[in-house]
């Protein structure tokens, strides 16, 4: 895609879910921004933020790696995302007030997902010769494998109130 192209796409979200919010007041003259998009390039991809109330755009990272699939947190004090360089692919947590990156997990195979209180994160690790599905705790970086009793599972959601997971199993052969 085109620069203009991903940048009218990201416009198009952001007015979509502007209608969806609540309206803000604020005194304060730095944009507010409440979406993140990727921006592919020729030398890979980086992430963006958008405020929907200006049209701001500003570049989020400048890494080496190919950052993909942001997800902002549900309490929207951070920001999930895949870093891939090479053949190493990394969950990232980047803090918003900070914008540093406070965790970062490698072997990662998938997208990530929320819990509810913004407080664990699930995503697909792989196994060996197999993949799974993994918790990591943002308060201590435990990580914990979810007990599915099959292999090959992936692409886990959090359901609202986090006490249960929505995920892809292959355990019959198709996914």
């Amino acid at each position: 895609m085109t620069s203009f192209s991903n940048t009218f796409l990201a416009a198009v979200l952001a007015i979509s879910l502007q209608a969806c919010a609540p309206p803000q007041e604020t005194d304060v003259q730095t944009p507010n921004f409440d979406v993140v998009f990727v921006r592919y390039a020729d030398a890979g991809s980086d992430l963006f933020l958008l405020s929907s109330s200006d049209d701001s755009v500003r570049q989020l990272t400048t890494t080496p790696a190919s950052e993909e699939f942001p997800v902002w947190s549900p309490d929207g004090s951070k920001i999930a995302f895949l870093a891939v360089k090479g053949d190493e692919i990394s969950l990232q947590v980047m803090d918003m007030v900070t914008e540093t990156v406070t965790l970062s997990v490698t072997d990662i195979a998938n997208p990530i997902s929320w819990s509810g209180d913004s407080g664990f994160l699930v995503t697909t690790k792989d196994d060996g010769d197999s993949r799974g599905l993994w918790t990591y705790s943002l308060a201590d970086g435990v990580q914990v494998p979810v007990s599915t009793r099959a292999s090959g599972d992936a692409y886990a959601t959090w359901s609202p109130t986090a006490e249960r997971l929505a995920f892809e199993s292959t355990r019959d052969g198709n996914p």
